[in-house]
């Protein structure tokens, strides 16, 4: 990075205008160099007109620079009876209830925001990976090599899709683009409450 001093009244005109020149020149190519990064023409644009539109599609950008999974949703973890999960992990394990429907119940891990999801629905272990947006992670894991097995497919709380990465490992990733869940005092789902 170039640290531009500002010109002193003691600099002479020719000076000045040198120092203006570079300064101008070093906005255009960095405003240049995040243009080809961006995709979008600022070519007869203002620099700070371009600088905030380049920012503003960087910033809208789902995946810039960043970790595709953004943390574990839950460990799905497969009962033959949810009143019998229940009694085991909530009543003898102590994960208090935070959600519960038919199939399914939503337990609290104290140390994380993760959730220990007990559910009738499926015989296998799973962990879901939290994404900001499933359909955007289904391309990018495609794309490096991994396979789409099922979804993208709606959810009560967003979106999701089970893939496959390279070596066969089962991987559930979901959004929660339509919100959270919400509940009555006994951890019921009532519905949606939307982001």
């Amino acid at each position: 990075m170039v640290a531009l001093s500002k010109c002193s009244k003691s600099e002479s005109g020719d000076e000045a205008t040198r120092w203006s020149d570079r300064r101008e020149h070093i906005t255009r190519q960095s405003i240049l160099t995040l243009t080809t990064i961006s995709g979008i023409d600022t070519s007869g644009t203002e620099p700070r007109v371009a600088a905030e539109a380049i920012a503003q599609d960087v910033a809208s950008k789902e995946y810039t620079d960043l970790t595709l999974f953004r943390n574990i949703d839950c460990l799905q973890i497969p009962v033959p009876d949810l009143d019998d999960g229940l009694a085991f992990y909530r009543d003898k394990l102590g994960h208090e209830l935070i959600w519960r429907t038919e199939t399914a119940a939503g337990l609290r891990m104290t140390e994380t925001n993760a959730e220990l999801v007990i559910q009738t629905e499926r015989p296998q272990l799973e962990v879901n990976l939290r994404v900001a947006s499933a359909d955007a992670a289904i391309e990018r894991i495609v794309e490096a090599g991994g396979k789409l097995v099922a979804g993208p497919f709606d959810i009560q709380i967003g979106r999701c899709a089970v893939v496959l990465d390279p070596w066969g490992n089962v991987l559930t990733v979901l959004d929660a683009r339509k919100g959270r869940l919400v509940t009555d005092d006994a951890g019921n789902v009532t519905g949606v409450d939307e982001q």
